[in-house]
């Protein structure tokens, strides 16, 4: 669920500066996401790419992505209802 979670945490990163918001912020931001998702590779490696019997399996691959959403969500909304 961390791996999915630093996934997540570098594209919203990406597309923020995409859409030109704060900068200075997210730069120290997306360097430790970038070194979440560098390190956790052989785990997307695992999840995704492997075909041999080391692949991890659909279930638990379902459960961390499901929860990751569920924590990404939950956060999401706390943050919102803080600015408010």
């Amino acid at each position: 669920s961390g791996a999915v979670l630093n996934l997540a945490a570098l594209i919203m990163g990406f597309l923020k500066i995409l859409r030109g918001e704060n900068l200075d912020c997210l730069i120290f931001q997306m360097l430790i996401a970038s070194f979440g998702v560098v390190n956790c590779w052989p785990i997307y490696e695992a999840m995704v790419l492997r075909s041999d019997n080391g692949r991890m399996p659909i279930k638990i691959t379902f459960i961390s992505v499901s929860f990751a959403w569920v924590v990404y969500a939950a956060v999401s909304f706390i943050l919102k209802l803080q600015k408010i």
